[in-house]
């Protein structure tokens, strides 16, 4: 696909990945984990059309990029953990309710209720956090980058990212979005490989909502 098209397909999909996240967190028509993986099917889907790099050969998983990918997916959940009591202590001291920020946190996990932890497990692995990573990272930041240069094309796709998650209306799943958004996006930056970011994005889903909850 000639880059012309190519950046008027990553256009349409950004817009169609838009009115999924409207759909998914203003309208909530079907379970939420459903809604996620039909979203990412469309995003993965998206990303195969708009080419995703060789992120599939096996020379890209390495044991240096295996380990990157652990170890920065337990240092994004320390930060998280460490973030929500700090944005705790700030609620406290600034609004004197600690309640409002842990009941944002809350309204993340409730999307759990009523479906088993295994079956989010599995979705997570596949295609959510992997559908995601390689649609933001392989193709929108990277063409992003090709057409603005890598800071602004990094800085493009988190802003798109982030707005995304508006219609949730939940400031903790902004900050969220924010965070990990820039974090794995540097990680593309830097280490030129997305298969890094592939193994945080899985690992840091599967501890922050099944193994170790921050709340």
């Amino acid at each position: 696909m000639e880059n012309n098209r190519k950046y008027l397909f990553l256009n349409v999909s950004l817009v169609g990945a838009a009115l999924l996240w409207l759909v998914t967190f203003a309208f909530k028509p079907a379970n939420f984990w459903l809604l996620m993986s039909l979203n990412t099917l469309a995003l993965l889907c998206s990303a195969r059309v708009l080419g995703n790099g060789s992120w599939w050969r096996s020379s890209e998983w390495s044991k240096g990029n295996i380990f990157l990918g652990l170890f920065s997916a337990l240092l994004l959940w320390c930060i998280f953990f460490a973030g929500h009591y700090f944005m705790s202590a700030v609620y406290s001291f600034f609004y004197q309710d600690t309640d409002a920020w842990r009941g944002q946190i809350f309204s993340v996990y409730n999307n759990a209720l009523g479906t088993p932890k295994w079956l989010i497990a599995l979705l997570l692995v596949f295609p959510i956090a992997s559908g995601e990573e390689i649609y933001w990272r392989a193709a929108a930041q990277k063409l992003m980058a090709g057409k603005y240069g890598p800071i602004k094309g990094l800085l493009i796709t988190l802003a798109i990212y982030v707005l995304i998650h508006l219609p949730a209306l939940n400031f903790a799943l902004l900050i969220a979005a924010f965070i990990c958004g820039l974090y794995w996006g540097l990680m593309y930056l830097y280490f030129k490989s997305i298969v890094p970011g592939l193994i945080s994005h899985i690992v840091w889903d599967v501890l922050i909502f099944i193994i170790w909850p921050i709340a």
